[in-house]
């Protein structure tokens, strides 16, 4: 019989391994459709809908933890999350990749005499997918029974995230999945076209960037998952036509594998770069990890540095204004670039000192590019009008408060967030829409939604 000692020490890291299963706090609640008819909902209690005045649909689906509007305005592509406990099942389900790694490290795990330490190296990849194949293969066991003892409050399953297609155009109608995984699912972009998503999975530092095929057809029917070659910080952008995928990358990143060497505090030399990923009819090209990228500038920049590209198929980023030779400490005032539709020209386009107290790097642009909505993590929203050269505090940060609902354009004037209630006696938020054009026309969107639906909103959610 096995030694009843050996699996004690794996325990306590195994918490800690759920951290990574899990994905972070997901503040992209509210996204409006491309014809600005409706928002959807990632509500605490499912996908839910809402119009501008802020009518709020029932429960279209459970568990949504991400989701992005299709070109047709009435199809959503969404990630569910469902909680699977058989390692068969799992077996199923997954990337072959992710049961190889995770049964792998949990052999390695369950054999070496220092299980710990072994399950802080490998374990820490894998996390509750570990857990499950040793649940399953050794659970018959004394010593696995004790081992359940000691699980009791851990999860006994495993958090499987689907991305999948979703029409809401009368009854609700749901598409197999395209593609799941055990890792944290962090953020979601469809292509402007609606041919292709791209899904941020943290494994890591940093995410993996996995490409997944909705519709279209290619040679020999193509591939439905690509994965991008490298390492990116920040969120990858689609170019205006769906063929191409705009990121920062870092060397340094990419060299040490420590997320530190891309980071707010200390800004770093990074690649801008453009990648193309899908093909004439939509399909994903073949091996796209092996394709070779563009790099468009050198940028110096910050972990939150974010691209976004603008109708007329031009893209903006922020990022500090560098002249060589210059220190990384040195390179302070930022500015948001524009680079034009052909990719050749990049000017000044919004500097940071125009920005009330500092929040710069997060934004999100109309689709044109004449208003931007600049916001950090701790909820402060700040407007600012390129036209007019000046911007304007729309959220204010409190003691203790956070950012709940990311900044989100209806259309050119009107802007959707998360602020707190004026007046209340503890942190509150509301999820309101706001016109720029017109000073104090703003709507409280969450006004009458139930309880259920907003727990999200409630500090510490």
């Amino acid at each position: 019989m096995q030694s009843t000692k050996k699996l004690a020490p794996v325990i306590a890291p195994l918490a800690f391994c759920l951290l990574l299963l899990s994905g972070c706090r997901n503040t992209e609640r509210l996204s409006w459709s491309p014809d600005g008819s409706k928002g959807a909902v990632d509500a605490s209690d499912g996908l839910r809908i809402t119009d501008a005045d802020g009518k709020l649909s029932a429960p279209l689906l459970d568990r949504v933890e991400l989701s992005g509007w299709l070109p047709d305005s009435h199809s959503l592509c969404v990630v569910t999350t469902s909680d699977v406990k058989k390692w068969s099942d799992l077996l199923k389900l997954l990337p072959a990749d992710e049961t190889k790694s995770a049964g792998a490290a949990a052999e390695l795990i369950w054999r070496s005499k220092n299980p710990s330490q072994t399950l802080r190296k490998e374990g820490a990849k894998t996390g509750l997918l570990v857990l499950a194949y040793l649940r399953e293969k050794y659970g018959g066991t004394l010593l696995a029974q004790r081992m359940h003892a000691k699980l009791k409050d851990i999860p006994q399953a495993v958090p499987v995230h689907s991305l999948k297609v979703v029409d809401i155009n009368g009854t609700v109608k749901e598409s197999p999945s395209f593609y799941t995984t055990a890792y944290g699912a962090d953020h979601l972009r469809v292509s402007p076209n609606g041919n292709a998503a791209v899904l941020c999975v943290s494994k890591d530092v940093g995410y993996v960037i996995q490409l997944v095929r909705l519709k279209g057809t290619g040679p020999n029917g193509g591939k439905n998952i690509e994965t991008l070659k490298e390492e990116v910080f920040g969120v990858p952008e689609w170019s205006r036509d769906g063929k191409s995928l705009f990121y920062f990358t870092c060397p340094l990143l990419s060299e040490k594998g420590k997320g530190e060497y891309c980071s707010d505090k200390q800004p770093v030399i990074a690649w801008l770069k453009k990648v193309d990923v899908t093909g004439q009819n939509g399909y994903l090209l073949p091996n796209v990890s092996k394709i070779e990228p563009t790099i468009l500038a050198h940028v110096i920049s910050a972990g939150s540095s974010h691209i976004q590209s603008l109708a007329d198929g031009s893209i903006v980023f922020s990022g500090r204004k560098q002249t060589y030779p210059l220190l990384v400490s040195d390179a302070t005032e930022a500015y948001i670039f524009k680079m034009n539709s052909a990719l050749t020209k990049i000017e000044e386009l919004v500097p940071s000192s125009k920005i009330p107290e500092g929040v710069f790097d997060k934004f999100q642009a109309n689709s044109d590019g004449t208003r931007f909505a600049f916001y950090d993590d701790r909820g402060k929203v700040v407007s600012y009008d390129v036209a007019a050269g000046s911007g304007k505090v729309l959220a204010q940060k409190a003691e203790e408060s956070e950012l709940k609902v990311e900044p989100n354009w209806r259309n050119s004037d009107e802007l959707s967030y998360s602020l707190i209630r004026n007046g209340a006696s503890q942190r509150i938020y509301d999820v309101v829409l706001a016109d720029m054009r017109k000073p104090g026309a703003t709507t409280t969107l969450s006004k009458d939604w139930p309880a259920k639906a907003i727990e999200f909103l409630l500090p510490g959610k």
